[in-house]
C-alpha cells in the first residue's frame, strides 16, 4: 500500500506571506504584488502544468492569476488575514501526467469550485515526484463579489478530514480505472500532514526580547507577541517529541517485516531446493529406464545378428569388451553403456529416443520371427 500525502495550511499576512508570491512561485510565472510594489519571478522553475478553475458565481477576472490574487491581497484588511487555503497533493506516479491532470481537476472542482471558491493550481514532477500544489480563495465568491464572510465551517477539522478521505478515494479509483490491482491502492497513515502549529510574526520589539532570552537574560515584562511565541514553541517541541517516538516505531516494526520478509524467502529458498532434487530424482529415474530399454533392444539386436556391431534404421549398435555402446548415426555421440549390472548414461536420453528404441526392437522381433518361419521350412 502507498501512502497517501495530502498537506493543508493557509498562506497568512501575518506569518509574513505575501499570496501572490506564493502563486507565482507554484506557476513558475512573474507576477507584480501591488501591495509590497515588487515582481516576484519565478520563471526559470520547470512546471509541468499551470491551471485557474472558477466557480460560477465569480467575475471574468478571477480567471486572471496576476488579477485574483492582488484583489485577494486588496479585500483582505487585516494584518493578520488569511488570504488563501494552500494544499500539496502527492500524485502517484503510476499515472500518466494527463490522468493524474484529471484526477487533480475532478477533486479540485467537487471540493473547492462547487463550493463557491476559484482555484489555481500548478502540477510539479521534480526527480520524478509528481505532485500537485494548488491555491484556493479564503473567501467563496457570491454574485461577482467576494462574500463579506468567510465560511468558518471549512477551518473545522472534519472539513480537512473529509478532503483526505475523498482524494484517497478519488486515488483509488484513478488507478483501478487504469488497471492496477490491490497492491498500489493508497491508505493514509498518521503523519500524512505536519501537525505542529505555524509560528507567529514576532515584531521588532518581541524579536528583540526573544534574542536577549535565547542569549541567557532574563526577561521581567515578556511581550504578548513573545509569550504566544514561546507558548508555540514548548507545544510544537511535545508535538515534535511525539512525531520522533511515532518515526521510531515505525521504524522497528519496518525492521520487523523485514526480519519477517527475509525468513519467508529463506522458507521458499528451500522449498524450491527440495522440489528440484524432486524432479532431478524423478528426471534421473527416467533417464534410466529409457537407458534400460535402450540396453534391452541393443543386445537383442546383437544376439539376432550374431555379430560385433549392427546398423539399425537410426543408431549404430556395437560390443566392445564388457561395454555395450550405442552411438547416434547422426553423429550425437554416445548416449549409453552397460558397465557390469549397472547402465552408464553419458548423455540424456529423450522420450523420442525410447519411442524410436521401441520401434526398433518390434522389427528385430519380426525379423527374428521370420528366421524362425524361414528356418523351419528349409527342413
Amino acid at each position: 500500500m502507498a501512502i497517501a500525502f495530502f498537506h493543508f495550511k493557509h498562506i497568512s499576512r501575518g506569518n509574513g506571506q505575501s499570496v501572490v508570491a506564493a502563486s507565482a512561485y507554484r506557476a513558475g510565472e512573474k507576477l507584480w504584488d501591488e501591495s509590497r510594489e515588487e515582481w516576484h519571478d519565478y520563471t526559470k522553475k520547470e512546471v509541468a502544468h499551470t491551471e485557474m478553475l472558477v466557480c460560477a458565481q465569480a467575475p471574468s477576472w478571477a480567471s486572471d492569476r496576476d488579477r485574483l490574487w492582488n484583489e485577494v491581497e486588496r479585500v483582505e484588511k487585516r494584518s493578520d488575514a488569511r488570504l488563501a487555503r494552500d494544499g500539496v497533493l502527492a500524485l502517484p506516479n503510476q499515472l500518466s501526467l494527463e490522468q493524474n491532470l484529471g484526477l487533480v481537476q475532478g477533486f479540485l472542482t467537487r471540493q473547492f469550485v462547487e463550493r463557491g471558491m476559484v482555484v489555481d493550481f500548478a502540477i510539479h514532477n521534480a526527480k520524478g515526484n509528481p505532485h500537485c500544489h494548488f491555491l484556493a480563495t479564503d473567501r467563496h465568491f457570491e454574485n461577482g463579489c467576494f462574500a463579506a464572510k468567510k465560511n468558518r465551517k471549512w477551518n473545522e477539522a472534519i472539513f480537512l478530514e473529509s478532503l483526505k478521505s475523498d482524494w484517497a478515494k478519488s486515488v483509488n479509483i484513478a488507478l483501478e480505472q487504469a488497471g492496477f490491482d490491490e497492491s498500489h491502492k493508497i491508505t493514509f497513515e498518521l503523519d500524512d500532514s505536519d501537525p505542529r502549529i505555524p509560528q507567529i510574526h514576532l515584531g521588532s520589539y518581541a524579536a528583540m526580547q526573544k534574542g536577549l532570552e535565547d542569549s541567557g537574560k532574563i526577561v521581567p515584562n515578556r511581550s504578548k507577541r513573545l509569550e504566544a511565541f514561546r507558548e508555540i514553541e514548548e507545544t510544537n517541541s511535545a508535538i515534535q517529541a511525539q512525531l520522533d517516538q511515532i518515526q521510531k516505531e515505525n521504524a522497528q516494526a519496518k525492521a520487523r517485516i523485514r526480519q519477517q520478509l527475509a525468513a519467508l524467502e529463506q522458507e521458499i529458498a528451500e522449498a524450491r531446493a527440495i522440489a528440484n532434487q524432486q524432479l532431478q530424482t524423478e528426471r534421473s529415474q527416467r533417464h534410466e529406464e529409457i537407458a534400460t530399454e535402450m540396453l534391452k533392444t541393443a543386445a537383442f539386436a546383437l544376439s539376432f545378428a550374431k555379430l560385433t556391431s549392427h546398423e539399425g534404421d537410426l543408431y549404430k549398435l556395437e560390443l566392445k569388451g564388457q561395454t555395450l555402446s550405442i552411438t547416434a548415426k547422426d553423429g550425437r555421440g554416445l548416449l549409453v553403456s552397460r558397465q557390469g549390472d549397472r547402465p552408464v548414461i553419458h548423455s540424456p536420453p529423450t522420450e523420442a529416443d525410447l519411442v524410436h528404441f521401441r520401434e526398433q526392437r518390434q522389427r528385430l522381433d519380426q525379423a527374428a520371427a521370420q528366421a524362425q518361419v524361414e528356418k523351419r521350412n528349409s527342413r
